[in-house]
């Protein structure tokens, strides 16, 4: 007994390290979790404080990190799936064959007599219901091609390019931008070493709205400058505020800074001072004891449990709110009303303590994100990519005669769905049968 030698078995070739590479780096599956670990991180950062969330986690390397592969990604995907889906958009086959229409998701065969009419019936059933149309000879004979709706192939395209261009102008932005926080009171300056300029704010107004409890409305004049030279003067309110230079100044919020008077009641030396929520005011030389101010009651009252709070947003009676420290031992809470003197026994003597007036000031947040530009394009282009693909819909139709048999061949396939192609088929084939009832009529 004989055996044959084995069959040999062709050399498959293995892919080479780059395509291996090109291929993990386009898969769906790393991209999900891409996804996944972005919205996850995302999500983190809203319970987080803005400058911690801005510093620690969107500014971080790995959160770039994250920002730059999803971005890898989207690029080789969508280079990927480009070339077919534009083949399959602007140049179709347009040729078939008998086989090929009997495997489309909707077709029927209508009994005509003759070829050159049928297709002409085809050929108008298919203008009439808003098909371009063409008409292609193949192998097998004349085809008439009608077809809606191509730039729907490129929907999902477009939408990937649009998640393209938001992320990589996110990326731009965080690796180019700055946020910080700062501001000041009428005549004061601040400086923003980020983007080399200089803020200085000329005035501050305040409309109250007609109901007191509503937040009031803060104007504030500013003036940037560079080195000396003016950038831009411009008023800074909610919602409204100041660009330049890609920089812009947003009017966060607002404070008052209460003006204390010191009076060594022993020597008769004076002094006084602006202070912020926070700032120790120090009534002894020795720094042993001081009022820590906690906070500023432009409207001052006090509920039934003795809990202090803002009647509104009037000033009607303003309060600076501190507490008592000495040998860093809590002494108690101590309320300074305006223009009304406290007297304090100190280590060095007695001292007066009056606020003898506040000032109003404004909080800024200073950003620069060079980025914003390509996230409104990105934004603009991802609507529509989403129109695309959603509201523009594919729609291929055929017709051929088969003269074996005198049968006109009518096939359709749709790019999703083949609700509207069946409904759009019923109605071309009632058009053509009505033609040819109309020609039998006249013959006969």
């Amino acid at each position: 007994m004989t055996t044959g030698a084995p069959a040999r078995q062709p050399d498959i070739q293995p892919e080479s390290p780059l395509k291996q590479t090109l291929r993990f780096f386009s898969s769906m599956q790393l991209g999900l979790v891409l996804l996944l670990v972005l919205a996850a991180v995302s999500a983190y950062a809203t319970f987080q404080e803005m400058e911690r969330a801005i510093g620690q986690i969107y500014s971080s390397w790995w959160f770039i990190s994250i920002l730059s592969f999803i971005s890898l990604n989207l690029l080789l995907c969508t280079v990927q799936r480009f070339r077919p889906l534009y083949r399959l958009a602007l140049q179709p086959h347009k040729t078939t064959t008998a086989e090929d229409i009997s495997r489309m998701q909707v077709h029927r065969a209508i009994a005509v007599k003759e070829a050159a009419e049928p297709l002409a019936a085809a050929e108008a059933a298919f203008r009439a219901n808003g098909l371009r149309v063409s008409v292609a000879e193949g192998p097998a004979g004349r085809v008439v091609c009608g077809e809606k709706g191509r730039w729907g192939y490129l929907g999902s395209v477009v939408s990937h390019l649009s998640l393209l261009v938001i992320l990589l102008g996110a990326l731009y932005g965080v690796l180019t931008g700055y946020e910080v926080t700062n501001g000041g009171w009428v005549g004061s300056r601040f400086s923003v070493p980020e983007g080399n300029f200089d803020v200085e704010i000329t005035d501050i107004r305040m409309e109250q709205e007609d109901d007191p409890t509503i937040r009031p409305r803060v104007y504030s004049d500013v003036t940037v400058s560079r080195d000396g030279k003016v950038l831009v003067q411009d008023t800074v309110s909610i919602n409204y505020p100041v660009r330049f230079a890609g920089n812009t100044i947003y009017h966060d919020t607002f404070i008052y800074f209460p003006q204390i008077k010191l009076t060594d009641l022993e020597t008769g030396e004076t002094g006084a001072s602006r202070f912020l929520e926070g700032d120790r005011v120090f009534l002894d030389a020795g720094r042993t004891m001081y009022l820590e101010l906690r906070q500023f009651f432009s409207n001052f009252s006090m509920r039934p449990d003795g809990t202090p709070y803002n009647v509104n947003y009037r000033t009607d009676r303003p309060v600076a709110a501190g507490e008592l420290v000495r040998d860093r031992q809590q002494q108690g809470v101590v309320f300074l009303p305006l223009h009304k003197a406290q007297v304090f026994e100190t280590p060095g003597g007695r001292v007066e303590v009056v606020m003898t007036g506040y000032e109003l000031a404004s909080v800024f947040s200073v950003s620069k994100n060079l980025g914003r530009p390509y996230l409104f394009a990105g934004s603009l282009l991802l609507i529509i990519g989403l129109y695309m693909s959603f509201f523009i819909i594919p729609e291929r139709y055929y017709a051929f005669y088969a003269e074996s048999n005198g049968t006109l061949l009518l096939g359709g396939r749709g790019y999703r769905s083949r609700l509207g192609i069946a409904g759009r088929m019923e109605r071309m084939e009632a058009q053509i049968k009505r033609r040819e009832e109309s020609k039998s009529s006249c013959q006969a």
